[in-house]
């Protein structure tokens, strides 16, 4: 392949999904996108040179979405805490079809501007389902079924599965998902994970998102108790264990050798290690500025840092964010914590994400043969402890 053939795309610094490569390292990518060699500087047709002032990384990976909530954008009040956010997604949920998928297809032109190649997102019906089959972004779907009651699981699953069966039509990637523990049966999980472990072994959870959580499953009592009364669902059947809600429910999905624990907004040193030794492997996505829309408050970061597990990004949906931006989602947790390093990071956002939705053969680091996208974060000075307001994403490739 002649030079011609060829983009040669270098800047200050080029992250590869690990690390920040050594200074002056260009890329040579072909015309759909694969990374063809990486080169020193010097070894490439000077007159081709692209030189981009800042930090080139592969694509971002949006670990936790839910496009199906487009249309809710701005429309719920921030900082309300999680239930009064619940309720606002079920009382604002219907809108006309047209307005749906018109706003669906804004948020998916959205995130793939942001340089986002790939989404995990959260579907409870099929109404996604025609923008990700004509999207340029990749989606793995996670339907996700929820019901307490265990005398409704069977049917409840099936309903589930219909909405499976229709994303398996179009060829769209996509597995099941429980929702949270304070909405899945015993019976429910089982049934969910025995589908999974035959299929794609990878599935999700919405994991200690509020201390409410917790005290459901410590007392039975609480704020999420107070929730199921207003609106008149009967739990009555439900029985505390006196645990929180991870560990009290985490082993239900041990069959299952992948999973996607979303926000984590409270969990703490012991809810980690419980979930490193029941899940073979362990994905902790964090959704920042999602957490301080509805609850106003952040992980504790250095506790999943200290156990050295891996962390990925997401940014929930829109209802629960000002935009949808992996970039931003980094900004945030930079600014508020600046001892985290911009090569951590980048590695969230990029390769842990990649592995976490099993799509590393092609995504989130920079080699040869693969095909991650390119990312251009202009302004960005990796040795600054914030990140600017001058420095944002461009999507090269």
């Amino acid at each position: 392949m002649t030079s011609r053939n060829l983009r040669y795309i270098t800047s200050n610094r080029v992250f590869d999904g690990y690390h920040f490569l050594p200074n002056g390292t260009c890329m040579a990518v072909d015309s759909t996108g694969q990374i063809v060699d990486i080169l020193k500087r010097e070894s490439c047709p000077q007159d081709e040179l692209e030189v981009f002032k800042g930090v080139l990384c592969p694509g971002f990976i949006n670990a936790h979405c839910h496009l199906e909530l487009s249309h809710m954008r701005g429309i719920l009040e921030e900082k309300t805490g999680l239930i009064p956010f619940i309720n606002g997604i079920l009382a604002n949920r219907e809108a006309p079809t047209e307005v749906i998928q018109q706003c669906m297809a804004e948020c998916d032109t959205e995130m793939y501007e942001n340089g986002i190649v790939a989404v995990g997102d959260i579907s409870n019906t099929i109404d996604s389902f025609n923008v990700k089959s004509n999207s340029k972004i990749y989606y793995h779907t996670f339907v996700e079924i929820f019901d307490l009651d265990p005398k409704k699981a069977t049917t409840t699953f099936d309903k589930g599965m219909e909405v499976y069966h229709q994303l398996s039509k179009l060829g769209l990637s996509g597995s099941l998902a429980p929702h949270a523990p304070y909405t899945v049966s015993k019976e429910l999980f089982h049934m969910i994970n025995s589908f999974n472990k035959d299929h794609l072994n990878l599935s999700t959870l919405h994991n200690q998102e509020t201390l409410a959580e917790n005290d459901f499953y410590l007392t039975g009592k609480g704020l999420l108790n107070q929730f199921f009364n207003e609106i008149n669902v009967d739990i009555s059947f439900f029985e505390p264990t006196g645990k929180k809600s991870l560990p009290s429910t985490l082993g239900f999905m041990s069959d299952i050798s992948k999973v996607i624990l979303a926000h984590n907004t409270v969990s703490e040193i012991d809810d980690i290690q419980f979930a490193e030794r029941t899940i073979n492997e362990v994905f902790w996505c964090t959704n920042p500025n999602a957490n301080l829309y509805i609850e106003n408050r952040l992980p504790e970061y250095q506790y999943f840092i200290d156990q050295n597990v891996t962390l990925t990004v997401g940014t929930d949906s829109i209802a629960s964010n000002w935009q949808l931006s992996i970039y931003e989602e980094m900004r945030t947790i930079k600014n508020q914590f600046p001892h985290i390093t911009t090569e951590q990071l980048l590695s969230w956002a990029t390769s842990n994400g990649a592995k976490a939705l099993g799509i590393e053969t092609w995504a989130g680091s920079f080699s040869k043969g693969m095909k991650p996208g390119i990312v251009h974060i202009e302004s960005l000075d990796v040795m600054h402890t914030e990140w600017d307001a001058e420095s944002y994403p461009k999507r090269l490739i």
